[in-house]
């Protein structure tokens, strides 16, 4: 599992199965220290929150427990939960429920990263970054540490990490919000409802040796948004599923006043949105009888 992790370890699935969730970048939230009077380790030079892990990883499974790479499976085949759990009860499981995919109930927490800000800078204007070191990247971080003690003015450079040269400029990033608490909701292509991730949810800047704004917070191309949701299984398994809440009384799916439905409005890959027929369903008649009878019982 180490080996799977090196690269498996930051916004897609991997070490939530450990139950780890990468921080925001800002220095004020940096973990507390530790009563030695240092900050706790950073595996992979991330700072993490420890929230619950996966049931499975509790119970001694690794990765290839699930992933196999076998003549008859591939590592990335679909891994089915009722290949195992197939004597799933009926009485906790309705069929009103056929539609909701495993993981959806029974994952925890999920991770959502919205709005990646990258911006390139080719100047040496390295003090607004003081509070922002830790941003996954261990060259950026050790450079800046170095060139905020440094009296010397340093122009800004750092690797090319495919032609590994050093080049000019410095790319520095930062997220809008890291969430872990809501859940927004979409079918697969396989009509599965799914938990959402958002992906590829870009705001590119580009600033000049001169202070020229080349590219000035730049959040469409050819008029269509750079933001993505895909449809994800959290490795957050619990054997206590969610309450009945967290997606019939769901904020982000019900509520036109309460968040920003701008951030919601990318494209849908390998799946599509939910129906006006299914956002009804949502806070029905029928669900708050059946959730009444399960309050009232």
């Amino acid at each position: 599992m180490s080996k799977c992790l090196k690269c498996h370890n930051n916004e897609y699935i991997g070490t939530d199965y450990k139950g780890l969730f990468p921080h925001d970048y800002d220095k004020a939230y940096r973990s507390p220290i530790t009563k030695e009077g240092y900050y706790p380790p950073r595996p992979y030079g991330i700072d993490f929150h420890h929230l619950s892990s996966d049931i499975h990883f509790k119970k001694g499974m690794t990765c290839i427990d699930c992933h196999k790479n076998t003549k008859k499976q591939k590592w990335e085949d679909k891994v089915d939960c009722k290949s195992c759990h197939n004597n799933i009860s009926k009485e906790n499981h309705k069929n009103y429920h056929k539609k909701v995919d495993c993981s959806t109930c029974h994952s925890s927490w999920s991770i959502s990263s919205y709005e990646l800000n990258v911006l390139r800078d080719d100047t040496p204007n390295y003090k607004q970054w003081k509070r922002l070191k830790v941003q996954d990247d261990l060259y950026l971080e050790k450079y800046l540490k170095k060139v905020l003690k440094s009296k010397k003015t340093i122009q800004p450079e750092m690797p090319d990490n495919i032609t590994n040269k050093l080049e000019n400029g410095l790319w520095y990033s930062g997220w809008l919000f890291k969430r872990w608490e809501n859940i927004f909701l979409i079918n697969d292509e396989d009509g599965k409802i799914k938990i959402a991730k958002p992906m590829y949810q870009y705001r590119i800047s580009y600033k000049d040796k001169d202070s020229n704004m080349i590219l000035d917070d730049v959040t469409h191309i050819k008029n269509e948004k750079i933001e993505v949701f895909l449809p994800k299984t959290p490795h957050t398994i619990s054997k206590e599923a969610k309450s009945c809440e967290m997606c019939h009384e769901n904020k982000i799916m019900l509520d036109e006043k309460l968040i920003n439905k701008d951030i919601f409005k990318g494209k849908i890959k390998k799946g599509y949105p939910f129906s006006k027929e299914q956002l009804e369903k949502l806070q029905s008649p029928f669900y708050k009888k059946e959730r009444a009878k399960l309050l009232f019982q």
